[in-house]
This record gives structure tokens, sequence and C-alpha cells, in this order.
């Protein structure tokens, strides 16, 4: 991947297809996860990159996360421009809305 090394490692979630994940051998950072889930017409595979980590609050997290169905038509690409780590919340934000 981007001629860097990589180490795959396969998961068989119970009762579910494999999930492939890889991790740069450099970083140990998750850079792609392959799923794929079963359907009628057969499965559908769903690939994840995850790039551009940044450092926030001591936490490692993926700035540039890009997701590919089987058709490029499914393609989502999520740019992240700016984390907050533990902000402030009003408590007044998690109160019930009253029912009409």
């Amino acid at each position: 991947m981007r001629d860097r090394d990589i180490y795959l490692v396969v998961g068989f979630p119970d009762g579910d297809l494999p999930e492939q994940l890889f991790f740069d051998t450099q970083t140990g950072l998750l850079v792609r996860k392959g799923t794929a889930t079963a359907t009628a017409l057969g499965d559908y595979a769903v690939q994840t990159d995850y790039d551009d980590y940044r450092d926030v609050a001591g936490v490692k997290i993926p700035y540039l996360v890009r997701t590919i169905g089987i058709s490029p038509a499914d393609g989502v690409t999520t740019c992240i421009e700016k984390v907050d780590a533990n902000p402030q919340l009003d408590a007044g934000m998690f109160i019930k809305p009253v029912s009409k």
C-alpha cells in the first residue's frame, strides 16, 4: 500500500463474513479495512482507507477517510477539519424535549 509494508490481520466475526485489517508496520496505525456484507445478489465488498493521521490530545485520528463499495458511485470521502478533545458541553443539551 503506497510503497509501505503492512501487517494484515483477518478477523472472523461469529456468524459474519471475514474482515481484513491492514496496519502500517512502522506506525502501527490502521490504513485500510476490508469488509463484506452478504446480500441476495452475493457479497457486497466495502473498502475503507484511513489517512492523514494527526495527534489530538495524545490520540492519533485519521483526518481523511475514504470508503468505496463495489460501485465507484457508492464512494464517500470524509475530510475532518477540526477535532476538539474533551469539549465542555452544556448539560441542557441532553434533556429530553417535552412531548407535544
